[in-house]
């Protein structure tokens, strides 16, 4: 059937004609290479093939423009999958998985349990190297083979999810270590937060509420005062020189009380004051602490400024070192605040628990002594003296660290209201 010829190809048909040679190379190869990836047919008809793959059309090219070859790159698709069948063997790949890990867990499960023959525990107990590597090649087999027959799941998918998870758990990790490190500090310094008290010179309590206090709405019903009279303390330690003691006494979220300082005091002194302190007698975390300390040149405003200066100079340091101003100011603020802690050596000490209270109330509200009352005549007696005489009868001696002995008594208060 004959057709019509365009371009260098109709050229090449009207030269034979007119007598030249017919099988020229140069004249075809022309003719071939100017219709090469021409769109039209060669008797002008529309195309019938294709016109787009996916999102990406296939251009027109227009009769006489000149061609070159592009590769271009398409991604590989896959026939839809039917979702019930893969979450079909994304479960069956789940329980061969959960098998695979009860085949591991097997003599722990085992051991430990009363309903195992005591013939099989021996016998896995002493063989678990071995049991570990059969377990391993059978899981393995089993895996393999389950992937093998499932036409959706594919191991290499397997391994990059794999991999994908412990990138982001890795990712992930810095912040995780971040948080755990601050819930373990924060934990640290409320599990160890009398110790830190007591390395920073704090004999009192730093937050006076508790969680007791919430509870009961910080209602004042639980406690009663108390009155705690000193007599007297003897076998001190003794100085080079004499000194000016005063004694000082915490007890639960009172503030702290003093007595007066007492000069040229060596070995024993006489103290016979009296303190009003609330307390419960239910709270078994109260503490009574009878300090006898030595009064210093320096005054308490300074030792109010320590911790500031202390501060100040941490940072200053902190500049020239490579920790910075912030933890240089920080630990100078903990220097300043121990130091100012410290100002008043400690010269002995008795420190009573809430059930070592009790006692000495019990004892002293047994004895034949009238109880001290809120509103004691001061005709009576002075406002230092206790409703009983200055005699061992009424007193109940305790032992102070590291030596010493210290006269005390603790008696209800009669009349008092909170």
């Amino acid at each position: 059937m004959p057709f019509a010829m365009r371009g260098s190809a109709a050229e090449g048909a009207s030269a034979s004609a007119s007598g030249s040679n017919m099988f020229d190379g140069g004249i075809l190869s022309h003719a071939v290479m100017s219709n090469l990836g021409n769109s039209s047919a060669m008797t002008h008809a529309k195309p019938t093939g294709p016109f787009g793959y996916g999102e990406w059309t296939f251009p027109v090219i227009p009769y006489g423009v000149p061609t070159t070859i592009i590769p271009v790159a398409f991604p590989l698709t896959r026939a839809p999958t039917n979702t019930s069948v893969l979450m079909q063997e994304q479960v069956q790949l789940l329980g061969v998985f959960f098998a695979a890990l009860m085949v591991w867990m097997l003599p722990t499960l085992c051991i430990n349990k009363r309903l195992c023959p005591l013939f099989f525990r021996r016998w896995i107990s002493k063989r678990l190297g071995c049991y570990f590597f059969l377990g391993l090649v059978l899981n393995v087999s089993v895996i393999s083979v389950f992937i093998s027959r499932a036409g959706h799941v594919d191991a290499n998918a397997l391994f990059f999810t794999a991999v994908s998870i412990l990138e982001q758990v890795t990712n992930q990790m810095e912040g995780i270590l971040i948080q755990v490190l601050v819930v373990g500090a924060l934990a640290a310094l409320y599990v160890f937060r009398s110790k830190l008290a007591m390395i920073l010179g704090f004999d009192q309590q730093i937050l006076k509420v508790s969680l007791r206090d919430i509870v009961t709405g910080f209602s004042m019903k639980r406690f009663r005062a108390i009155e705690i009279s000193l007599w007297q303390s003897e076998s001190l330690p003794v100085g080079f020189t004499s000194r000016t003691l005063f004694t000082r006494i915490t007890l639960g979220y009172n503030e702290p009380a003093h007595t007066r300082p007492h000069d040229n005091v060596k070995s024993m002194f006489s103290i016979r004051e009296r303190i009003q302190l609330n307390y419960d007698p239910e709270d078994d975390t109260q503490k009574l602490s009878v300090v006898v300390k030595i009064q210093e040149v320096i005054g308490a405003t300074i030792n109010q400024l320590l911790p500031a200066a202390g501060g100040a100079i941490g940072a200053v340091a902190g500049m020239a070192s490579p920790l910075g101003p912030g933890p240089g100011a920080a630990l100078g603020v903990v220097t300043g605040t121990g130091a100012a802690n410290s100002v008043g050596a400690d010269v002995a000490r008795v420190d009573l628990s809430s059930a070592m209270i009790n006692r000495i109330r019990a004892r002293c509200a047994a004895d034949s002594a009238p109880a001290p009352s809120s509103e004691r005549p001061s005709q009576r007696v002075t406002s230092t003296g206790p409703a009983v005489k200055w005699s061992e009868e009424f007193f109940q001696k305790v032992d102070m660290i590291p030596q010493g002995q210290l006269w005390i008594r603790i008696a209800d208060i009669e009349g008092a209201v909170n």
